[in-house]
Parts: C-alpha cells; structure tokens; sequence
C-alpha cells in the first residue's frame, strides 16, 4: 500500500501515514501516548528503502501519524512541531486528531490525521468535530503557537466517518448502484460533500475526484460488504478520504493519483492513498502558469445543494425512497463546485498515504 501498482516506480520526498484503531478503542492503552506505535514503525521500515528516515511520530488513543523523507532532505527539514486533540464524548481519546508540521523547501506544511464521530445520524457531531480540531489544535514552534490556518499546505486524512445520507431502507438500491460502479450517483448522497457545498466543514479544502468504491464496512477476508442480518446494518460509505488546502499564491500543488486498496482483506476498512506533486518557491515559474482543478471538470456530477442553516441541509439530500434513488441513474448533469487553483510546472513530491490500522501487510 506504500508503494501503490500504478506508482511502484516512484520515490517520494516526503512519506506521511495515518493510522487509526492501532489499539482497540476500549483499552487501557488509549491514556497512553507512545510505545504502541513501535509495531507499525519497524513494518513501514521494512516496506521503505533505507533512504528514508522518520522526522517525526505522534500518537493519541488509537490514532498515529507518522512523518518519513529521504535521508538526502533530513536537515531540510526543519521547525517540526506537533499536537494532538481529542473530540470523544467527554474528552475521551477514542475520537480525535494527530497533527504534525514543518518547514519543507522554504513552505510549511501541516499533516492531519483524524478519526471523526461516527455513526451515520452523526454528521452535526462530525462537522463540530472538524471545527475544533481545525481552531484548538496548535503547535509551539520556537515559543511561538501555530494553528493549522497559519501553514502554507495542509493535508488532512483520515477515517473521517461520513456517510451516505439515505436510510436502511435503500440499502438494496445502494448495493445496486455499488455493483454497476455509480460512484458519481453514490457520491451525491456523501455527508461530507454536502457538507462542504453547504459551508459547513471543510471550508477551503480540495479532494481529488473520487472513482473507487465506498471504502466501509466489508466483511473481514473479502471484498464483500457486510450484509449479514446478525450484525448491525451500515451503509456502505466513503469514510476514509484525503483532503488538501494550499494557503499560499506561491506553492504549485498538483494533485496526482487517488485511490483505495482493495487488495487488503484484513479490515472492515479498505485504506486510501494520495499522491500529489508540489515546487516550492524557487521552482515556481510564474512566467508560464498553468491551471488543474481539485476535482476533475469531467467528472459527473449532480447539482450542489442549496446552502442552508443546520440540519436542513442534510434533510433536503435525503431521497424520500428507493424509487427515488434508482431515478437518479439517469441525472446526467454536470457541474463543477471546486475552485481553479493557478500553479505552475510542478516535479515529484510527496505522497500522502492513509491506511486503516486494523489492516496489515
């Protein structure tokens, strides 16, 4: 999952994982802040070359984020600084965010990774979620506090737990539309996109156009989404995701590849990955200037919905039946409702990989 098929070739500067349930969520180790880590370290430096050397690691309850570069780049790196911040009901740690930045080639750069509130009625809590960790969650960088906005690139990862806002009753028109590949049709019901059109988390912030399928929940040892009768019914969901907001006019960010790994079979989670390409200042050329787009313009899309107060939101994305979902394969409408970002010529840079902790290599 490190070194995706498709980019198997490539050696990234800059190597940023996440991980989350790497203890079980009712532990006594969710109070403790380090050690439990070490498992998954020796295994990424099994899977990475020895050019490569960790920066920096975090870890808070079940989540860890981990901050590799090559060697070449070691004291290139510098002002690395990093925080945490729990969102779990009564400040428990079994929800949360793990944030590390640092000064890379003459920008800084800001890595998340989050576990958000799940639970698919839970999509107020999610946004509350992101809120606080985007304005509490600080950094002291050389007796100064840093938050999030103050970073020139942000990437933020992560089981972020939105779902599909349709109820139980369209689960068998959701299956549906999953076995004939509607991402674009299932991807109008996403809590998170939603949320975004509507002003309501995520303000700013860029997701690559997604083409895999719903990343949760699968039967463990398959391909299969849970559909046994004994156990609890979820809806098949886009829960995990990578997201990108470029703060600065100077920095070219090219967002490069996207996708999920289906060949892991050991969780209920199938893990995500990101690859982008960035020039820091010095390699801007901004003589020859070029635009890309956060999400492709060719890419179908349905209508954003109209912005609204609170719950209202969600409640006008509700279809009202099965019927009504099933009509949506014929909606050919296009649209766009991600902002152009002006970059120019951009060589390699970083990869930015998410994987759920319960899977392994």
């Amino acid at each position: 999952w490190l070194r995706p098929m498709a980019h198997q070739d490539m050696k990234p500067d800059v190597y940023a994982i996440t991980l989350q349930e790497i203890v079980p969520l009712n532990s006594s180790q969710l109070v403790m802040d380090h050690g439990c880590e070490c498992e998954w370290e020796v295994a990424i430096y099994q899977i990475l070359s020895r050019d490569y050397v960790k920066i920096e690691s975090i870890v808070r309850g079940g989540l860890v984020l981990f901050l590799f570069a090559k060697k070449s780049l070691f004291f290139t790196v510098i002002n690395v600084a990093s925080g945490a911040l729990n969102v779990g009901k009564l400040g428990a740690p079994n929800k949360g965010a793990v944030a590390i930045r640092a000064d890379i080639g003459h920008h800084s750069m800001c890595f998340i990774g989050a576990h958000l509130p799940s639970g698919a009625e839970n999509h107020e809590t999610r946004n509350d979620a992101y809120w606080r960790v985007y304005n509490q969650l600080t950094f002291d960088v050389g007796g100064h506090r840093r938050h999030i906005r103050h970073h020139d690139v942000v990437f933020w990862s992560g089981d972020l737990n939105y779902r599909l806002n349709v109820d139980k009753s369209q689960l068998s028109a959701v299956h549906e539309l999953i076995g004939s590949k509607r991402v674009s049709t299932l991807l109008y019901y996403d809590q998170l996109s939603i949320a975004k059109r509507a002003g309501q988390s995520f303000i700013g912030f860029h997701e690559m156009s997604i083409a895999f399928l719903p990343t949760y929940k699968y039967k463990i040892g398959s391909n299969r989404y849970q559909t046994r009768k004994d156990k609890k019914q979820r809806i098949p969901s886009f829960t995990d995701r990578v997201l990108y907001r470029v703060n600065c006019t100077n920095v070219a960010l090219n967002a490069v590849a996207y996708d999920s790994v289906p060949e892991l079979l050991s969780s209920d989670h199938k893990p995500v990955y990101a690859l982008f390409e960035m020039r820091t200042t010095e390699e801007v050329d901004t003589e020859q200037p070029q635009q890309i787009e956060a999400s492709e313009s060719e890419a179908e899309t349905f209508p954003p919905l109209e912005p609204s107060e609170g719950k209202e939101n969600f409640d006008d994305a509700q279809v009202s039946g099965q019927e009504q979902l099933n009509n949506d394969l014929n909606h050919t409408d296009r649209s766009e409702y991600d902002e152009e970002l002006e970059i120019a010529e951009m060589p390699l840079i970083p990869l930015f990989s998410k994987l759920k902790a319960d899977v392994f290599f």
